[in-house]
């Protein structure tokens, strides 16, 4: 029965699994944990961030660190901006703040943080709530102490031996932050006053600009980091990583 496992979802169980799949040279230092036991949990995950990060080729799960996107594209209130070869560095150096499962209403709690750097290509038109913008070049993006906090729903299924594994259904995120700094080349086409006056008011109101546009970047990141656990999960049936009661 279900009931008789002690489940290490998406934390100690995805990262357990790393090893298994041979993610890194050599295997991860891991002790299983009791499910009750949230600090175990969260000391196993920290553990194992720096291979999960490295990615699982033979699994379909890219490197996370430096996680690359193709494009993301924000049309919104009159703004027209575009970043493409989106490179992201950190998730390497998350820390894990907190980690729990619910296996009653199957879903799992993690929270981490990190600094992330993010540089791109971009081009950019319209407006900035009232400044008109103009400009195509590398952009720059930091985020200091970049904090996640994700939901994570979850089920059990049945893979082709008609093993038990666990199958990630959905996620939901909140996203905060100590600070952020924006760095557009070429805006405006090289005039450097006018490039000044709308970094000075982006850098200034950092916050109400990451709120209004940031989303549309986060969105797709968690996308990718969901997908990967959800891969891993879904590689190995339960026996291999639980403990039994």
């Amino acid at each position: 029965m279900l009931r008789k496992y002690f489940f290490i979802i998406f934390a100690v169980t995805c990262f357990e699994q790393i090893s298994i799949n041979g993610a890194s040279p050599g295997k991860l230092p891991f002790d299983k944990c009791s499910l009750k036991d949230s600090e175990c949990i969260k000391t196993q995950v920290q553990k194992s961030v720096s291979a999960f990060t490295a990615g699982i080729p033979e699994l379909g799960i890219q490197k996370l660190d430096k996680m690359f996107i193709d494009s993301v594209k924000i049309q919104k209130d009159g703004l027209d901006f575009q970043i493409r070869n989106v490179e992201i560095e950190g998730l390497r150096n998350a820390v894990i703040d907190n980690v729990w499962i619910d296996t009653n209403l199957k879903y799992i709690h993690l929270t981490f943080h990190t600094n992330l750097n993010i540089d791109s290509d971009y081009t950019v038109g319209g407006h900035l709530f009232t400044f008109p913008v103009s400009g195509a070049g590398k952009a720059h993006m930091r985020k200091f102490n970049d904090t996640t906090e994700m939901l994570i729903l979850f089920d059990f299924k049945k893979n082709e031996n008609g093993e038990d594994v666990i199958n990630l259904l959905d996620y939901r995120y909140g996203n905060d932050k100590s600070g952020a700094d924006y760095r557009f080349e070429n805006l405006f086409n090289g005039d450097k006053a006018k490039s000044d006056l709308v970094h000075e008011f982006i850098n200034r109101n950092w916050r109400t600009t990451t709120l209004s546009f940031g989303p549309y970047l986060y969105d797709k990141m968690n996308d990718i980091l969901f997908n990967s656990c959800k891969s891993i999960l879904g590689s190995a049936p339960v026996q291999d990583f639980a403990i039994v009661d």
